[in-house]
């Protein structure tokens, strides 16, 4: 199995443990959001490659497809292909048509051929000599963040992953002191979403993970805050869910979930549960939506016991 399938694996079984009601409501919210040209909306505005992506996640993990959501996602992803520019968006719509054909989906969306040669090209265009990819053609310096997009982007094609030796490289010069990874090789402090990132990365490429165990989680314990949620970086005003959801899938695929403080990680995803459906990210917000919601979700499969 690839990364991205057993971590696909992972996530529906912890997610398949909570209740029907709970799956259900959140999948009703989701389902409740879908705009009329098909795919999904942020807090506010049009539909949205990324947020569908989300989207089409919580309704596969939730088991909640239905003819019309099915239909309508099909038909934003055709219509969504010419105007992609950025890995993210690339990734996000690769991410959606995977969940569309899990879930049975049969219609066309894009040729294959057109798929692998335009995002191949992409990646070819972002590939630096570090081994790395960078988030632009612009930027000088690699990107753990899109490079593990890049990955992404490569399993869900079935093409040649980047180079193991390089990357493993790359990452090194990342690992910082506080046993975590940094985004770029400037920067001399580690985030929870890029140490989650270098870890998917090892997983995807072949990189023996044992020697970063113990200073990941480490780094990991050491970012979950009183409140019990996660913080994005140690300078991070307060834990939100993402980092929170990062932080514990990271540390269930190291087998170091118990090193956290699982109970009041629990409580802080619960503070953030809608009781009509959907996440909040983080206290302050009021509004949910789709991509906390697909966290919210995850971390509470993690959390339940």
């Amino acid at each position: 199995m690839t990364h991205t399938e057993r971590l696909t694996a992972r996530i529906v079984d912890v997610v398949s443990k909570l209740p029907d009601t709970v799956r259900q409501k959140h999948a009703d919210y989701v389902l409740s959001v879908q705009a009329e040209d098909g795919g999904f909306p942020g807090r506010r505005g049009a539909s949205d490659v990324y947020y569908t992506g989300f989207a089409a996640r919580v309704l596969t993990v939730t088991n909640a497809w239905n003819d019309c959501a099915l239909d309508g996602v099909g038909a934003y992803l055709r219509d969504a292909w010419e105007r992609l520019h950025t890995l993210v968006e690339y990734t996000s719509w690769l991410t959606a048509a995977a969940s569309l054909r899990l879930a049975g989906y049969q219609g066309d969306l894009i040729p294959e051929q057109t798929i692998e040669q335009t995002i191949g090209r992409l990646l070819d265009e972002l590939r630096r000599d570090d081994g790395g990819y960078a988030k632009a053609h612009a930027s000088g310096r690699s990107s753990t963040y899109h490079t593990y997009l890049a990955v992404l982007c490569a399993e869900l094609l079935g093409m040649a992953l980047p180079d193991r030796d390089a990357v493993f490289h790359m990452l090194r010069t990342r690992h910082q002191g506080d046993g975590g990874f940094s985004e770029l090789p400037v920067l001399r402090f580690s985030g929870t979403n890029t140490t989650a990132a270098a870890v998917g990365i090892m997983e995807a490429v072949g990189i023996g993970w044992e020697p970063y165990v113990v200073p990941v989680t480490r780094f990991l314990c050491g970012m979950q805050t009183s409140e019990g949620g996660f913080l994005a970086a140690a300078r991070a005003p307060m834990p939100d869910l993402l980092s929170t959801c990062t932080a514990l899938l990271t540390l269930d695929r190291l087998n170091a979930l118990n090193a956290c403080d699982v109970g009041a990680a629990k409580r802080f995803v619960e503070q953030l549960e809608l009781p009509e459906g959907g996440f909040l990210g983080a206290m302050v917000d009021e509004v949910p939506d789709v991509e906390y919601t697909f966290y919210g979700l995850v971390a509470s499969g993690l959390t339940a016991g």
